[in-house]
């Protein structure tokens, strides 16, 4: 059922109301005025459900008499807040009240195996922070889980991960697919198993870990993102620069002196500017909920890429034939596959949202592993087919295989844009959101346009820099994938669930040591081509 706050006067001393004390919320005190005069906003914003609940309202009016004994009912409050206040402050509320909830818990029972869902007297299962707005997300199926995981993983990578296997081989890509997504299932049903009540993975390791997990979390997260944004700058970059070549020789006929070189003053180094400029508007919208329509449909768009890239590679082997004794099947330089992967099946940082909102959520762990097995499949049909149409080697970014009068690689890049053009701003509004919920509190994740437009300008400085000084989407990634599994795949699930579960008497040593194995294989794959790029030195561009 849904819950709307109510407005309780001050200063009106009923039978109920100590009763009605213990549901108010630990929030900050404010002075609010109200027809009683000033009164503390301590508490003034409480559920009807819990108000009914709870009976403290049952001693003040008697059906029977239509009175509260003997007394009229005092008549409706005159509104104090507005709706959006009333919104913003029950959330503060919330966040302030389960706090406080967390800290009443004793030492032994605040790692319990299940430490972070709250009774529901305290706060129902579909609470979250700091993306919380007072209403509750619809439940979904498991095939819509299954689907939005799949949707979230196969994205940034897929483009450069053709690369990324000409870099191990055909053979080693696939066995590095099964294990690093085994890996990464893993570590995300530790993170389920450990987080259920809970909306973000940084709180978890707060309560298990300390402060430094908490931060490190939420640090390694907007690394995350923002390798995302460098690597999505880059291919946006890419394909603008070429959609324009194309529309020039479509128009005049002529060829292009230079392909990739831009035409004009948009070149290579001007373009990612270009880019940011087309962006920054969106950056600075309070609420993108209408780009958040338009970029579901952007679905579509990695369905048309991915099915590109398998049919042009099935359309290459059929003319060129199928020489197995050109291709790659092992490679020592297998660590930028690693890391890739990684980057590739992360999830983890959102799957207790996603999670959140299911109907079923028992079965979790299962619907996770089918997503995962079907982005598995996607990235071994990606990574095999292009390595076995071009196993000569294959660039960072996938599309500069083809030319610029190529007419079906032209529509796959404009998918490509579009679907980055919807996607980037919502990533940017990521970090702002965790950013200052996390400084500031979750009542202030929009401190005002002042404030946005600076941390705004200081992440796109970052992604367009990177795009203009380093512009190879591959080792971006790859790079992004090795700060992401040290940190937020591996390390912190496997250390936060191995303190939970043991300080719960859930575990046993041998099963730690089994938790702690995996993570540290894991660690040692995603920066194992730090060693290797440091012994075997290698251009970045393709397969020796």
């Amino acid at each position: 059922m849904r819950t709307q706050p109510i407005a309780i006067q001050p200063g009106k001393n009923t039978a109920g109301s100590d009763e009605g004390s213990l549901l108010l919320s630990h929030s900050e005190p404010r002075s609010i005025k109200t027809d009683g005069g000033v009164g503390n906003s301590f508490g003034h914003i409480v559920s009807k459900d819990a108000l009914s609940d709870r009976g403290a309202l049952s001693d003040h009016y008697d059906s029977d008499d239509g009175g509260t004994n003997g007394r009229s009912p005092p008549a409706s409050p005159r509104p104090i807040l507005s709706q959006k206040e009333q919104e913003q402050l029950s959330a503060d509320a919330l966040s302030m009240k389960l706090k406080y909830y967390m800290k009443l818990k004793s030492p032994g029972d605040r790692l319990s195996a299940h430490p972070l869902n709250p009774p529901p007297h305290v706060a129902s299962f579909a609470w979250s922070l700091p993306f919380w707005t007072g209403k509750q997300d619809k439940k979904r199926s498991s095939p819509t889980i299954v689907f939005s995981i799949w949707n979230t993983m196969v994205g940034s990578a897929l483009l450069s991960l053709p690369w990324a296997f000409s870099q191990a081989g055909v053979g080693m890509g696939a066995g590095l697919a099964v294990v690093v997504g085994t890996m990464g299932w893993w570590t995300t049903t530790l993170i389920i198993n450990n987080g259920w009540g809970h909306l973000d993975f940084s709180d978890v390791c707060l309560l298990a870990l300390g402060r430094w997990a908490q931060v490190l979390a939420l640090i390694s997260s907007w690394f995350t993102i923002i390798a995302a944004l460098m690597s999505y700058e880059v291919l946006f970059t890419n394909s603008i620069i070429s959609c324009v070549e194309s529309v020039a020789y479509f128009a005049t006929g002529e060829n292009i002196t230079s392909p990739g070189d831009g035409l004009g003053f948009f070149t290579p180094q001007i373009a990612p500017i270009f880019v940011t400029a087309s962006l920054f508007p969106l950056l600075c919208f309070k609420r993108l909920d209408f780009l958040v329509k338009i970029a579901s449909w952007g679905v579509l768009c990695v369905i048309y890429i991915l099915l590109f890239i398998l049919a042009e590679s099935g359309k290459v082997i059929a003319q060129n034939g199928l020489d197995l004794g050109e291709v790659v099947w092992f490679d020592v330089r297998f660590g930028s596959l690693g890391a890739v992967f990684t980057f590739s099946f992360f999830i983890q940082c959102i799957i207790l949202p996603i999670m959140s909102t299911h109907k079923r959520p028992e079965k979790g762990p299962r619907d996770t592993g089918l997503a995962f097995f079907a982005g598995g499949v996607c990235y071994l049909c990606v990574g095999v087919a292009t390595n076995l149409a071009f196993p000569q080697g294959l660039p960072q970014d996938f599309f500069s295989t083809f030319d610029y009068t190529d007419v079906p690689a032209f529509t796959a890049r404009l998918a490509l844009v579009f679907h980055i053009y919807t996607v980037m701003p919502l990533l940017v509004m990521m970090i702002r959101t965790q950013f200052f919920s996390a400084i500031l509190g979750v009542e202030r994740v929009f401190p005002g346009y002042g404030w946005t437009i600076l941390l705004n300008i200081i992440v796109c400085s970052i992604f367009t820099l990177v795009a203009i000084f380093f512009p190879n989407p591959g080792q971006i990634v790859s790079i992004g994938g090795a700060v992401t599994g040290t940190i937020y795949t591996y390390g912190l699930p496997v250390t936060a669930h191995v303190v939970i579960n043991l300080r719960a008497k859930n575990i046993t040593w041998r099963g730690a040591t089994f938790a702690i194995c995996v993570g540290v294989l894991g660690i040692c794959i995603v920066l194992m081509q730090f060693v290797i790029d440091a012994v075997m030195p290698q251009n970045g561009t393709t397969s020796a």
